[in-house]
């Protein structure tokens, strides 16, 4: 929405936090547009082993957010196994 707003004329940027060890987390300032982008790709990336997991997961959403006795929680993922591996 900012993005929108403002176009090209300023970079929008978002603060995130790295965990670093117990109770330590380290604020990092990233590019809202780069970061975007590469989540896009990792999106679309039929390589990425965390899409089937998401899609099962959403399926699963979708299969039960009507049911108010249904847990939303789903307890297994199942992953192909790879080619050449």
């Amino acid at each position: 929405m900012v993005e929108k707003l403002v176009g090209d004329a300023i970079p929008v940027k978002f603060m995130r936090y790295i965990t670093a060890g117990n109770n330590y987390a380290i604020p990092i300032v990233t590019d809202t547009a780069k970061y975007r982008v590469q989540v896009r790709d990792a999106k679309n990336n039929p390589n990425n082993r965390l899409n089937p997991i998401y899609q099962q997961g959403k399926d699963y959403y979708e299969e039960f957010k009507h049911d108010e006795n249904a847990s939303l929680l789903k307890d297994d993922y199942k992953l192909n196994k790879r080619e050449g591996s």
